[in-house]
């Protein structure tokens, strides 16, 4: 493991070829994460993959996790014992794997795209409040912030700042396999594979939502604060 460190922050990079990565072999399945969820009350955020694990959390940085890539377990359980604030976590099918942390910070996996590294760099440097940090594996990418919003393509870019300009905001952004999903201020904005009943749930939402993530016909939505809906059937 190497570390990077700006200003006062520090920002870990995890090496390792991510091909070969191993998988943490724990108790939790995707049944018992239904469960911590609906025991909680309350969830910020998932993960949710087709064979690379999933994972939920809830407050700052109490979270359950099922076969997600071994380097991202220890890094995880590394961030809850500091209480670091664990605020995005994406993990693709390849098990390439990003968390945004401390609304500054972030640790990556070998093998995500090179520019959505720097961008992760250039936003760390100038400090930018970040909200999301999403990728695939066919190298599409988006980071957002406060400040700013960058992604892989200059057209998806602009795409976003000009649904912006109609709808508010721009909160977050899921990078799905063969689908974007943003979420702004005064409702969402898709497009590519969104999964069908995703889409009708967004269309009447139970309430106005802060992050949607989906993996095939698998979803999950949530306001900042933890309320939230999902569909793992």
């Amino acid at each position: 493991m190497k570390t990077f460190s700006l200003r006062k922050f520090a920002l870990t990079l995890i090496m390792g070829c991510a091909a070969m990565a191993t998988f943490a072999q724990g108790n939790v399945d995707r049944q018992a994460i239904k469960t911590a969820i609906d025991d909680w009350e309350s969830c910020r955020n998932v993960v949710l993959t087709r064979n690379k694990g999933c994972f939920a959390i809830e407050g700052s940085y109490n979270f359950v996790a099922q076969n997600i890539p071994e380097d991202l377990m220890k890094k995880l359980e590394e961030l809850r014992e500091n209480e670091n604030y664990i605020d995005d976590v994406t993990v693709t099918e390849n098990g390439l794997w990003v968390i945004l942390y401390d609304t500054n910070d972030a640790a990556w996996s070998a093998g995500i795209p090179e520019g959505l590294k720097q961008a992760i760099l250039e936003f760390h440097e100038n400090n930018f409040y970040v909200r999301s940090i999403s990728f695939n594996d066919k190298g599409q990418w988006a980071i957002v912030s406060k400040q700013r919003v960058k992604t892989y393509s200059a057209e998806v870019t602009d795409w976003l700042k000009e649904v912006s300009q109609e709808r508010g905001d721009l909160w977050t952004v899921t990078i799905g396999e063969n689908g974007i999903l943003a979420v702004f201020e005064q409702w969402y904005a898709s497009r590519g594979d969104i999964p069908q009943n995703l889409i009708d749930e967004l269309e009447e939402p139970q309430f106005d939502y802060y992050r949607v993530k989906f993996s095939d016909n698998y979803w999950f939505y949530a306001t900042e604060d933890g309320d939230y809906k999902y569909n793992f059937e």
